[in-house]
């Protein structure tokens, strides 16, 4: 697929390998009018990078193989379902230093699975923070979502008329997930996938701290890696944590203050 040779490109950039021609030939892609969408995605993830601490390295080769391992189970789970680009303004074009590389490769990749149809009209839905702001969204089937600081959600306003609904996360945010039995609300970050029916829980993902981290409020939630093969499920109280390559167990949550990000009061 075009896209991924892209990607690749991305990957190039960001390592500091990327030739001159390969670099002209992306800058190129990204100028035409149907690509916009790319751009907006780089626009968005640019504000994560500013809460990287400084001589922060990022493992990139680690960030490519999990956005190839989530593309190659698209493919498999999914090989008709075709989605939508970004909706998008024109913006001007800036390069992402290579401190933001993990969070950018997630972005490129929900860019990726929503890039089926360059013919079409973008409807894909964003938000994002910036350092010390939160943001609170209203999702299409009614779920509520407030994001934290540095923090990045790719949502398709047609998810609710799929079996499941589909978002991506990079960073912090507190869900409260309309009920919907026979559609679950599923959501996707650089290391896991938390998988819901109707349910209020915390989910934090910053890609430097290399896991994801889950406290469930009300309901319950499931919490997978990648593979889908290591997986538990949360109840109301708990915290579960998955880390690329060790194992993942439910725990109680450790005190009252994990969200007062959200609610700015210290118990």
């Amino acid at each position: 697929m075009e896209v991924s040779k892209y990607i690749m490109l991305f990957h190039k950039k960001l390592k500091g390998e990327i030739n001159s021609q390969e670099q002209e030939e992306l800058s190129d892609w990204l100028q035409q009018e149907n690509r916009r969408g790319f751009t907006e995605g780089l626009d968005k993830t640019w504000n994560l990078s500013k809460r990287y601490k400084q001589g922060y390295e990022p493992d990139v080769d680690a960030g490519l193989a999990r956005l190839q391992q989530r593309m190659a189970a698209a493919r498999k789970t999914e090989p008709s379902r075709v989605l939508q680009p970004l909706r998008t303004r024109r913006r001007s074009y800036r390069w992402l230093s290579a401190a933001a590389a993990i969070a950018l490769l997630a972005a490129i990749g929900w860019w990726w699975l929503d890039h089926g149809n360059a013919g079409s009209e973008p409807n894909a839905l964003i938000y994002t923070t910036g350092s010390g702001e939160s943001e609170e969204a209203l999702l299409p089937d009614g779920s509520t979502v407030v994001l934290n600081e540095n923090s990045f959600l790719s949502v398709n306003p047609e998810f609710q008329n799929a079996s499941e609904r589909l978002v991506e996360l990079v960073g912090e945010a507190y869900f409260k997930v309309t009920p919907n039995p026979s559609r679950p609300f599923r959501i996707a970050t650089s290391d896991a996938m938390v998988e819901v029916l109707g349910t209020a829980f915390n989910l934090r993902s910053y890609p430097e701290e290399g896991f994801t981290e889950v406290e469930v409020e009300e309901g319950s939630v499931r919490l997978s890696g990648l593979d889908n093969e290591n997986a538990i499920q949360l109840a109301p109280g708990q915290r579960g944590i998955c880390r690329p390559g060790t194992a993942m167990n439910a725990k109680d949550s450790p005190g009252l203050n994990a969200q007062s990000w959200r609610t700015h009061r210290l118990q």
